[in-house]
């Protein structure tokens, strides 16, 4: 009688929904830290480009003397770009800037 040597191909179910539960729990780890950084960074982001209008309307307040309270971003705009700044910077949540007693504030993220 001969014996028939079985060759075993592939995986087996278990060891397929371990790997699975295993790459399940990672995720589950992983993906909340990496949306919070995301998130923090375009605050960051935000936050630099506040600083960056406010620097510039604070140059246009104290070179040419021009009011520079309460405008409008369209406004902030024709005011500091391109002499003070090379461009007007975007909010990378799709907001706009203005600007409330002279500080300019990211309508999402605050001043």
């Amino acid at each position: 009688m001969q014996k028939r040597k079985i060759d075993i191909k592939g995986f087996t179910l278990v060891e397929i929904l371990i790997a699975i539960g295993i790459l399940a729990m990672l995720s589950a780890i992983i993906l909340p830290n990496y949306f919070r950084a995301k998130q923090e960074a375009i605050e960051k982001t935000c936050l630099a480009n506040v600083k960056q209008l406010e620097s510039g309307l604070e140059l246009a307040a104290m070179i040419d003397n021009a009011n520079v309270a309460n405008l409008t971003e369209s406004e902030i705009e024709a005011l500091i770009v391109p002499s003070y700044v090379k461009r007007m910077p975007d909010c990378l949540s799709g907001d706009y800037y203005s600007d409330a007693n002279s500080e300019v504030h990211c309508s999402s993220h605050g001043p």
